[in-house]
């Protein structure tokens, strides 16, 4: 079952591959944070490139799962760190993306095929469910999956 968070800063663990639905509230407003282990991360060196201080760096996208466009992506030289969050932006109300972050060495690439760190996560920005009175809503379906907006 899904799970609202407030920002999209999804502070807890998920499983690669799990799904969540966020509110429709602020989808220009998601953030995205990364926790490693034993991992010793590159510093950026100015330009989005690994400047080779580490082992590697954070490479991720998010692609919109109705077509497959490239909605944003970015690379992460920080982890671990609850005050760094990275802006996803030209997120939609209703529609349903893929993030995909993958652990990669400081050429951008996978370590090798036994290495292959690969994080996925299905979000959907969930629509508005209208209902026109408070009775209305009072009687309505709970579940943390919906979002009601009264409109009389």
């Amino acid at each position: 079952m899904g799970k609202y968070y407030d920002r999209y800063c999804i502070k807890r663990w998920y499983s690669s591959g799990s799904s969540i639905t966020v509110s429709p509230e602020t989808p220009d407003n998601a953030k995205i944070d990364f926790i490693t282990t034993s991992f010793n991360m590159s510093n950026d060196n100015g330009g989005g490139v690994s400047d080779g201080s580490g082992f590697g760096y954070i490479e991720w996208k998010v692609k919109d799962l109705s077509d497959g466009t490239l909605v944003d992506e970015g690379n992460i030289f920080t982890s671990n760190d609850p005050s760094t969050e990275y802006d996803v932006t030209d997120l939609e109300i209703g529609n349903s993306y893929q993030l995909v972050a993958r652990l990669v060495n400081n050429d951008g690439e996978l370590f090798s095929e036994d290495l292959d760190f690969v994080y996925t996560l299905n979000l959907t920005v969930a629509n508005y469910t209208d209902v026109s009175n408070l009775a209305e809503l009072r009687s309505s379906e709970i579940s943390e999956e919906i979002f009601y907006r009264v409109t009389g």
